[in-house]
């Protein structure tokens, strides 16, 4: 007992130290801190069917370790008392449970409605989206229709997709919508990911790559057409084939820009995006090897000469685990332009260590890919990146990653290259009733501050964050978050929350109060109904403040509803209601 205390007060005394050490380097930019659900938003509305699941679907529950993905796809899963009996613990198997199915059919209703005040128009003020999916044994079929507020085309969002898995040696077949994540992004991966966060030793890396319906209410970067995937032995052969369309904005009838926000507003342009290729991959127990083969084209051209209305693309990606280490990497080409990510991943007793190396090329064509990366478009972009989670004692976790990159040639925001670092530091001590962490995060890069001056930005964010657990249903969450802008001249300021939770099997409320006070934008994650996202930026001085209340009080109902505003800001009301109508046969 005596030798965990004097452990547990080294731990402390070196985190204070560390702290302050890191307090005299120079600062760093804000990065989301969203939860990392993208690759379970699907499975939110259409539950994994356990019984037929791959290890390919186990693998996209960023929660589960190697260990215990391992005994998943090796043990056939029948109900759920099955996941305990494999050594999961209950916390995990409870929340496996929400993404998993067990029966041979289901059909899935998601209606979402979303009341926004700042649109005055009373027939523009309101959001609404709907899912439609139904399940039997391997086949899925799915449509979504979405209008966003301000909108005036009631259905301007309409997607669908059919899906049959598990056919002879046709293991995938999609028609429709769908989405890929190949290698380790560079060509297709995740548009909406976020690469680098405090899970430093995981989410910077594709861990498999990955061919499924996309079920999103995002409408970019999506693949239309079609798409299959046949096993023969440890050989996957999958060609594929979209017509997609892409908002743009133009300039003398050319591309000067995409555009990602998906509203309209009024009509606006937009280009036809064709894709098709064949991805090839040979897998066993510890060797995976890729290869893809694609030709893109626009059917419009773009502003920039450098940028090509149609080219080819190459690209080879590979995962190499000998005992405890795992290498990777995919090296592409698309337009003559090359895109590298190499990494090694070694996980042995408590450490956990990642090194990745990322090399692209100015105007690598960016429209479908996201790999690791400081940015949204990831070109003329070259960095190291060092991460590595400690596990010292049982219910201690440090995390700790370094960023360094530069852009090699002359960048769009100045006539020469830049540079930057990011580096993270976070501690954690958690046990079932409380959670207390620090985290430390500082940037630093060179900015365009005037049309011939170049400087430093600098950016520094301190948090402290602390969970209670009252009981078997209440649960306190607290944060205090400080942040720190210099570029021509220096900005602070901070946002604290308070947050209450009751939790129940058929009911359940959130509630919360953020006061900010910053003239720099400070983020905060705030939750959402299912199948959303939300990381918001405040600034100036105010008190913003929500309720979400989730009910399972009818069978086959969830119930779900949110409403938020400020205390001193008006027209900036929102109310969200969503119900998911759901039955199992």
């Amino acid at each position: 007992m005596l030798k965990n205390t004097n452990k547990i007060a080294f731990i402390l005394i070196f985190a204070l130290c560390f702290l302050q050490i890191l307090s005299a380097e120079e600062m760093e930019e804000e990065t989301y801190e969203t939860d990392e659900h993208t690759s379970l938003l699907f499975y939110e509305i259409l539950p994994l069917d356990a019984r037929y699941a791959t290890e390919k679907d186990w693998k996209n529950f960023y929660f589960l370790d190697e260990e215990q993905i391992k005994k998943l796809y090796s043990t056939s899963i029948k109900k759920k008392s099955d996941l305990q009996k494999i050594g999961l613990d209950s916390l995990t198997s409870e929340r496996l449970l929400s993404y998993l199915t067990f029966q041979s059919g289901s059909i899935y209703l998601l209606s979402r409605l979303v009341d926004q005040q700042k649109y005055h128009n009373k027939h523009k003020h309101l959001h609404h989206s709907q899912k439609l999916f139904c399940n039997y044994k391997n086949s899925r079929l799915g449509f979504l229709m979405q209008k966003d507020a301000g909108e005036s085309d009631q259905m301007d969002y309409k997607n669908w997709f059919f899906q049959q898995t598990n056919l002879s040696y046709l293991s995938n077949l999609i028609l429709g919508s769908y989405k890929m994540r190949l290698g380790q992004g560079i060509i297709f991966g995740n548009r909406l990911s976020q690469t680098i966060s405090s899970l430093s030793t995981r989410s910077p890396i594709a861990t498999a790559s990955h061919i499924s319906p996309y079920a999103s209410f995002t409408e970019q970067w999506y693949l239309h057409g079609g798409t299959l995937t046949a096993q023969l032995g440890s050989l996957q052969i999958s060609p594929y084939y979209s017509q997609s369309e892409l908002d743009v904005n133009l300039k003398s009838d050319s591309i000067s820009s995409i555009d990602e926000s998906g509203i309209h507003l009024e009509s606006s342009p937009t280009t036809n995006l064709q894709a098709q290729g064949v991805y090839s991959a040979w897998l066993s127990d510890n060797l995976q090897l890729g290869y893809n083969r694609a030709e893109f084209k626009f059917d419009r051209p773009f502003l920039d000469a450098s940028q090509s209305q149609s080219y080819q693309v190459h690209s080879f990606d590979f995962r190499y685990q000998p005992g405890y280490a795992s290498f990777f990497g995919e090296i592409a080409q698309a337009d003559q332009k090359t895109g590298q990510v190499y990494g090694l991943k070694i996980k042995h007793d408590d450490l956990h260590q990642t090194l990745i190396y990322r090399n692209f090329a100015k105007n690598l064509p960016t429209y479908l890919g996201k790999p690791i990366t400081q940015t949204n478009s990831f070109d003329n972009q070259k960095g190291l990146y060092y991460g590595a989670l400690w596990l010292p004692l049982q219910n201690f976790k440090f995390n700790f990653y370094l960023d360094i990159w530069q852009t090699p040639q002359t960048s769009s925001e100045a006539e020469m290259p830049l540079s930057g670092q990011e580096m993270l530091f976070w501690g954690r001590y958690s046990t079932a009733k409380q959670h207390f962490s620090l985290q430390y995060k500082i940037q630093k890069k060179e900015q365009l501050l005037s049309s011939d001056e170049i400087g430093d930005q600098k950016v520094c964010d301190y948090k402290v964050d602390y969970h209670l657990n009252l009981g078997k249903f209440f649960r306190i969450k607290t944060r205090y978050n400080y942040r720190t802008y210099e570029e021509s001249q220096h900005k602070s300021g901070y946002l604290t929350y308070a947050e209450l939770g009751f939790r129940h099997t058929i009911f359940s409320v959130i509630t919360r109060a953020a006061y900010y006070k910053a003239n720099t934008p400070v983020y905060m994650y705030q939750q959402g109904v299912d199948g959303t996202m939300l990381t918001s930026a405040f600034s100036g001085e105010d008190l913003f403040y929500y309720f979400l209340a989730n009910s399972k009080i009818l069978p086959n109902t969830k119930l779900q509803l949110k409403y938020s505003n400020y205390h001193q800001k008006r027209d900036r009301q929102e109310v969200t209601a969503q119900i998911l109508l759901s039955k199992k046969f």
